[in-house]
């Protein structure tokens, strides 16, 4: 069977930093989403194509604020604000252990190609960064199929960008053909 779905749900992000002082402020959870096609060869073995949009983080501060970035302190020298938006795009292996013929758990593993985009906005201008690569994601989660041609989904997957951890927690649904 081949299927398309669409999902979203909560993204969390992990920056690297930490130890923020005054009025700085992180925010490293958003929300994001997800378009995804796949085939099923048999009820326990399939493959799985998507697009993900991850979500952004920020950080936030004003002149003397502080923040630590993987183990290394910084201070605001002026008001500013870092944004980091995070896309992803992969291919994985979907194995399902059915429970019935309606309740389909599942674990997932593969590649995925990201994109980050770092933003930096203060009075004395903007920047902006891109960094892409690959790296594997996994995932658990479970389908529950409503009818013939529909099913609904929820899972957990995390994504590897070069040693950082980007996490998405979703709920779908899935439309069946063939």
């Amino acid at each position: 069977k081949t299927y398309l779905g669409v999902g979203g749900g909560f993204t969390d992000h992990e920056t690297g930093i930490s130890g923020t002082t005054g009025t700085a402020e992180l925010d490293e959870e958003d929300t994001g989403f997800k378009v995804y096609a796949g085939v099923k060869l048999n009820n326990y073995l399939g493959f799985e194509a998507f697009y993900a949009d991850l979500g952004e983080s920020s950080l936030s501060g004003n002149n003397w604020d502080t923040f630590i970035s993987e183990g290394e302190a910084f201070q605001f020298t002026e008001t500013a604000e870092l944004k980091l938006d995070a896309e992803s795009y992969g291919l994985g292996t979907v194995v399902s252990l059915p429970i019935g013929n309606e309740f389909y758990p599942f674990v997932k593993l593969g590649m995925h190609q990201w994109e980050v985009e770092v933003t930096a906005t203060s009075s004395a201008g903007n920047v902006s960064l891109e960094e892409d690569g690959t790296d594997v994601f996994y995932g658990i989660g479970f389908e529950w199929k409503l009818a013939e041609n529909f099913g609904l989904r929820a899972e957990y997957e995390r994504f590897d960008s070069d040693g950082d951890d980007l996490d998405f927690m979703s709920a779908g649904l899935n439309i069946f053909f063939w």
